[in-house]
């Protein structure tokens, strides 16, 4: 997920404080990814001058100098800014799209809660058991598009020593898998459902409105986790990426060799000599960290510090579900009025 920082700037403590507590960071940090290319940059800059002033002979000296008022010249005509402006927006919207579309399972876990009955041993099992169809959902999209998940949950077995799935659901799917490629998490979404239908038919839900609202946020979820997925199918053209990537390297390698400081007695119109190219060094930190930040939101489901974290997300959705599918009668409190409040406050 995102590295976190808004409590620093929630926090007043003028322009200059602020400037102070956040440029410093590392984790998820401009500076981490682009520090590789800034020392590259400074490592051809001078190899390059170095060879120029001290190993070319004149001939090729005043070749080499037209070769650098040309780059200094025709560099500034590339459309760095106008590509990589709309990369970035466009490859942000698609971010945000895919955050938006991460299942929550909360609400389904509040209805099930509410709508199915009792406090006997069959109610909570039906409650337990929708939910968890549900988490088994999120899990088998989580583990499809995230390494880190894939990592831990290599296999249906897996998931199953971790209570996800019961051994008789895993050979259900093994089975299903043999014989069809679809993909297979509509399968517990599908069990989640007939388990709702069924609890209505034995009068664990009192009304068929219920039971609908619920079936409603069930597959709301598999909408989302359906969703998730198809934006592995939707990538940023490779074209256009390619396009935004050869533009920024190619004004790099240029400024490379167009920042170059040249004999001043030569008297070259058009440039200026830098014994350190300090504003051609910002503009590169600008342009390639701003390719960056394109390239960290084209796939969020890896490991980088701007990736979405499916496993702690995981995590906290089990947490969640068990918290809110093991309430008990006690756990309500008890009805009072405003005014009765108000009496015994004063009290």
């Amino acid at each position: 997920m995102t590295v976190p920082y808004s409590r620093a700037m929630a926090t007043q403590g003028g322009f200059l404080w602020l400037f102070w507590i956040l440029l410093p960071r590392w984790r998820g940090s401009i500076y981490r990814q682009v520090w590789k290319e800034m020392v590259l940059f400074v490592i051809l800059y001078y190899t390059i001058s170095a060879t120029y002033w001290f190993a070319l002979s004149d001939k090729y000296k005043i070749i080499f100098e037209k070769v650098v008022i040309y780059c200094s010249k025709m560099s500034g005509s590339l459309p760095v800014t106008s590509l990589l402006g709309f990369f970035v927006t466009s490859v942000f919207t698609r971010w945000w799209e895919m955050f938006r579309n991460i299942p929550w399972p909360d609400q389904t876990a509040i209805l099930t809660t509410s709508f199915i009955r009792g406090q006997d041993r069959e109610s909570k099992k039906i409650r337990e058991t929708v939910i968890r169809n549900v988490n088994v959902v999120i899990a088998m999209t989580f583990k499809k598009l995230s390494p880190s998940v894939r990592k831990k949950y290599p296999t249906l077995r897996s998931l199953t020593s971790e209570g996800y799935l019961t051994a008789e659901e895993t050979l259900i799917i093994e089975n299903l898998r043999s014989r069809t490629s679809v993909d297979m998490t509509y399968v517990p979404i599908v069990w989640a459902c007939k388990t709702v239908d069924k609890a209505q038919n034995d009068e664990y839900i009192s009304s068929t409105h219920n039971k609908i609202d619920l079936m409603t946020e069930i597959l709301d979820i598999q909408s989302k986790c359906m969703e998730l997925s198809h934006w592995t199918m939707r990538a940023v053209p490779l074209a256009y990426c390619q396009v935004v990537a050869i533009v920024v390297y190619f004004f790099y390698l240029s400024s490379v060799v167009g920042g170059q400081s040249l004999e001043p007695e030569r008297h070259l119109k058009g440039h200026t000599n830098v014994y350190f190219p300090i504003f051609t060094l910002l503009q590169l930190f600008f342009y390639i960290g701003w390719l960056k930040v394109g390239e960290s939101f084209t796939n969020p489901f890896g490991d980088d510090d701007d990736d979405f974290e499916f496993l702690k997300l995981l995590e906290r959705h089990r947490q969640m579900s068990v918290m809110l599918s093991e309430q008990k009668p006690g756990d309500l409190p008890k009805a009072i009025s405003i005014l009765d409040l108000h009496v015994a406050a004063e009290s």
